[in-house]
């Protein structure tokens, strides 16, 4: 567990000199090189990660292109030519990696004020996606997506969504992002809305299981085991009302915390209300779907990431140096939190890193 921490003050080392003044060109060097490391470390792990038995097995059954694959045709593909041309598990990781960290990196670079403070963020919350499953591959796609609706370029952020859908079924709902980017909602509408979801939770659970066969068998298989199990956490070591309230009681803590500033920011830097509205939505999917059962909260991932990216413009708008210190420790503190709860979750999974 102590790899994981040394990397996460590494990161928050980082973050400080940036928000301290760094020149834009400095912090890229730096940003360079921590995003290259843990690239490397996301295709040479072993043993590492969740659902890694489930990977690996199907990485060895995958010598020939089946019709019934369980899985969607861009991730099935990449199995199958790496167990064809190269025949170990490491190449395809390497074409996994290289996919999410293409699109990562420069999805982060491109959109954060503060690209090392986004980074620090992302390390704590997930590793920096460093043990990452085929979802996130998608959901990094369509967070690069992102950017294309911010420059109005429809083709290209329709593209974007098209390719992830390849990799991952939920990213379609991602369809949804370029009319959510240029909402012009009052706060008190988006609070309101969010109350609204929450009573709206059961009413998505009985319309989950009347659309699952909509998407083939696969899916409406995997709908009704998800809706049969409800006390299912995805492999984590805490109870289903825990996870559910840990999760509440973060998102709301953040978004007001984003919220309460949104109009400085957003006067500064217009296109962040774009970001916002993205984060929000991912806020009213969580409410909605996290009633039904927890798996399913997996929609709202896309969205929520934006979070990555929106936190740092805080900083932006506080002028006094001993305050941007405060928020930095308030959000290492958080981090540090975020970071145990996460390892904690699937201890077995990554502790010890093994490669």
């Amino acid at each position: 567990m102590t790899f994981y921490y040394i990397i996460l003050s590494v990161a928050g080392l980082f973050s400080l000199l940036e928000i301290k003044k760094l020149k834009r060109k400095d912090s890229f060097v730096l940003y360079a090189v921590l995003c290259f490391y843990l690239y490397v470390l996301s295709f040479i792990r072993w043993e590492t990660g969740t659902d890694w038995n489930a990977y690996y097995t199907y990485f060895t059954n995958s010598a020939i292109l089946r019709s019934n694959s369980d899985f969607e045709p861009l991730f099935a593909f990449i199995n199958i030519f790496a167990n064809n041309v190269f025949g170990e598990y490491t190449f395809c990781l390497f074409i996994l990696s290289s996919i999410l960290f293409y699109f990562q990196t420069r999805g982060i670079y491109k959109m954060s004020i503060f690209p090392l403070t986004s980074l620090f963020m992302l390390v704590g919350i997930q590793f920096a996606n460093v043990n990452y499953v085929r979802q996130w591959v998608a959901v990094m796609i369509l967070f690069y997506s992102v950017y294309y609706i911010q420059q109005k370029k429809f083709f290209p952020y329709l593209a974007c969504v098209l390719v992830a859908f390849l990799i991952h079924r939920s990213s379609l709902i991602f369809l949804f992002a370029w009319w959510i980017y240029r909402l012009r909602l009052s706060k008190k509408t988006m609070i309101l809305i969010m109350i609204i979801s929450v009573a709206f939770s059961s009413a998505v659970s009985i319309l989950f299981n009347s659309i699952g066969g909509l998407f083939g068998e696969v899916v409406q298989y995997k709908l009704s085991v998800y809706m049969d199990d409800f006390d299912q956490t995805e492999g984590t070591g805490f109870s289903s009302f825990v996870t559910i309230l840990k999760g509440v009681l973060n998102k709301c803590l953040i978004f007001f915390v984003i919220i309460f500033f949104m109009d400085k920011i957003v006067e500064k830097y217009p296109y962040v209300r774009g970001y916002f509205n993205l984060y929000w939505f991912g806020v009213v999917l969580y409410f909605l779907l996290v009633g039904v059962n927890l798996v399913f909260v997996r929609f709202s991932y896309a969205f929520d990431f934006m979070l990555v990216v929106l936190f740092p413009y805080l900083f932006s708008i506080i002028q006094k140096s001993s305050n941007k210190t405060f928020l930095w420790g308030f959000l290492s503190i958080y981090l540090m939190m975020r970071m145990y709860v996460y390892l904690n979750s699937y201890i077995d999974l990554f502790v010890p890193f093994k490669t």
